[in-house]
């Protein structure tokens, strides 16, 4: 491995002041998603390094943060990520609106919901636990009205009815509502958080807000095109292993992290009640994730060729703690080197890839995570420009976590490129 840059420290939010106010602005407040890439950091990175007319790339697209800045910077994109959930706030938050297409929507679901006196039945485990009968059947109301409006609706009209269900369902739940994941906590007991909600009210509230972001955003592109952004749900590796597009010559991604965000978890009421993903997925769904700790790990492959020296010996540390945290810190390093190949194997010449990842602390142990995945880049034949690090400030993360868990309280930014000329 040849000598990595110094890393840099750089304060996306301050170099970013004059063009971007906060990180909830325009289309990006819609959404609670948890450990979303802060637009700031998206818009400096393709103002910086990603040339004019590139196609971008984002190979784990959350809820579109780098999807929208590239809209806006006047960049085509495609974004990639497992989560159905994700993608729909992303395709919602990059499709350009008119007023008229979001109120014949809002109309339509009116006229349909007023004969709409029950739903289909929800049937998921602990599903009162999380919700009083009454809230759920007004949930499901919804849900039911939304799918039967869509007959008659265009697929992006029913996307934000569907976005505007999913954004209220913590809301009307008992679970606490600042947390990335849902739980009871003595607050939302004391205060009989989600007993008497009017979810219908909600509904229509969440859906003029909106309503208004998106009109927001649309006006950007009233006096040129828009550029193309495409979603795709899945496993990024599955689409990387075919050509998504010749034109993509730039990657800006952040990666799942270690162990310390389980997406599922956080997903898994919205996903139900919104019925983005059958019950008979979930399972799996939640097991599929790089970087997750749910699964057994009894099939990790311990590759020698995905191991740096440094990597060997961080997994002895973490498996004279815990041999399964070993397993999942170990198994995120071989899965990240696969994206790596691909990525590789997907790119021209040249192309530049900026990778933004958390720096976690896993069983007390510090993890290099840029460092490590710095190896593995490189063993795929990516050349390190720069490395920037940036001190992470409420990113929807949980602030306490037990001592098996991962913190992260900085990021690193590793901007790479394919030589012209492969070695």
């Amino acid at each position: 491995m040849s000598k990595l840059p110094i890393p840099c420290p750089i304060d996306f939010r301050y170099k970013m002041r004059s063009k971007i106010s906060n990180s909830t602005y325009s289309v990006h407040g819609i959404d609670k998603y948890p450990a979303k890439l802060i637009p700031q950091a998206a818009r400096y990175l393709l103002q910086e390094y990603i040339p004019k007319g590139s196609t971008v790339l984002d190979t784990f697209c959350g809820t579109g943060s780098v999807l929208v800045e590239a809209s806006l910077s006047r960049f085509n994109s495609i974004g990639i990520d497992l989560n159905p959930l994700a993608t729909l706030f992303a395709s919602v938050k990059t499709t350009i609106y008119s007023e008229t297409e979001l109120n014949e929507a809002i109309s339509k679901f009116n006229n349909e919901i007023r004969y709409m006196k029950s739903g289909d039945t929800y049937n998921f485990s602990n599903i009162y636990t999380w919700f009083t009968p009454q809230v759920l059947n007004d949930l499901s109301r919804i849900q039911k009205t939304i799918s039967l409006a869509a007959k008659s609706l265009s697929n992006s009209q029913t996307r934000f009815l569907i976005a505007s269900l999913a954004r209220i369902v913590r809301e009307c739940s008992k679970a606490d509502s600042k947390g990335p994941k849902p739980f009871i906590s003595k607050k939302a007991r004391c205060s009989n958080k989600g007993i008497n909600v009017d979810v219908l009210e909600k509904f229509y509230e969440t859906a003029s807000f909106i309503k208004m972001r998106l009109l927001d955003y649309s006006a950007c592109f009233q006096k040129r095109p828009a550029p193309f952004s495409t979603i795709l749900t899945g496993d990024t590796r599955d689409f990387l292993r075919h050509e998504i597009s010749p034109t993509i010559n730039a990657i800006i991604t952040s990666p799942p992290y270690i162990n310390a965000q389980d997406y599922y978890r956080s997903s898994k009421l919205e996903l139900r009640i919104a019925r983005l993903l059958p019950e008979y997925q979930m399972l799996n769904f939640s097991r599929s994730f790089i970087g997750t700790d749910r699964g057994k790990m009894n099939d990790v492959s311990y590759v020698p060729e995905a191991a740096s020296p440094e990597l060997v010996n961080l997994r002895e540390r973490l498996a004279l703690i815990s041999k399964r945290h070993a397993k999942i810190v170990w198994k995120y390093f071989v899965n990240m080197k696969e994206v790596f190949h691909l990525m590789s194997i997907s790119l021209k010449p040249g192309s530049i890839v900026c990778i933004v990842v958390g720096q976690n602390r896993i069983c007390g142990i510090d993890i290099p995570t840029h460092n490590l995945l710095a190896f593995l880049a490189e063993s795929e034949g990516f050349k390190i420009q720069e490395i920037f690090v940036d001190i992470i400030q409420k990113r929807h993360l949980p602030p306490k976590r037990n001592k098996h868990k991962g913190i992260i309280d900085r990021e690193s930014v590793l901007v790479m490129s394919i030589p012209a000329k492969r070695i």
